[in-house]
């Protein structure tokens, strides 16, 4: 399974009073794994895949952490970090994990926000985040504290990179 931004789910009380619960859904084929656990086979959406998964490698958890590193992305800037209407080229872009923080839709995010996601956007596994290191890092620490601030109701302007989504209203 690959997490995406499809899969976040607001409550109604979120929607209408700003407050409530995230819901991640659709766990067709999701599976609970353990520290320790893998499994073998593509799964999951290309644009949020980990390398590991294109590759046909056994993964666990770490590819969690790249597809939780590509929906920060998306939620930050409004469009994908790897964009190709290619699979092929797709592919290689993430195989590669070059991506870039483009102006003017990073200009306004903070360092903290970037070294989180280029904490998880490694291509080696063993190299990502942990869950526990990202609970730890400081971007997600502070942002725990300033998202209860902060009203998301409104429409964004859009570049013409940016999805259907977005979260750029606040300073991050």
């Amino acid at each position: 399974m690959s997490l995406q931004l499809e899969n976040l789910m607001l409550s109604e009380e979120a929607v209408h009073r700003n407050a409530g619960d995230l819901k991640l859904i659709d766990f067709g084929i999701a599976a609970i794994l353990e520290d320790s656990d893998s499994v073998q086979g593509s799964m999951g959406t290309p644009a949020y895949v980990a390398p590991e998964v294109l590759e046909g490698k056994e993964y666990g958890l770490p590819a969690d952490m790249w597809s939780l590193g590509v929906l920060c992305y998306v939620i930050l800037a409004g469009y994908l970090p790897f964009q190709c209407t290619d699979p092929v080229e797709l592919n290689a872009l993430i195989m590669k994990g070059e991506f870039e923080f483009h102006d003017p839709e990073w200009n306004d995010v903070s360092s903290l926000a970037k070294e989180f996601i280029s904490k998880l956007l490694v291509v080696k596994p063993d190299r990502r985040l942990t869950i526990e290191q990202a609970l730890e890092h400081p971007f997600i620490r502070k942002a725990a504290v300033r998202l209860q601030l902060v009203d998301m109701s409104y429409p964004v302007e859009k570049s013409p990179r940016q999805a259907q989504f977005s979260a750029r209203g606040y300073r991050w």
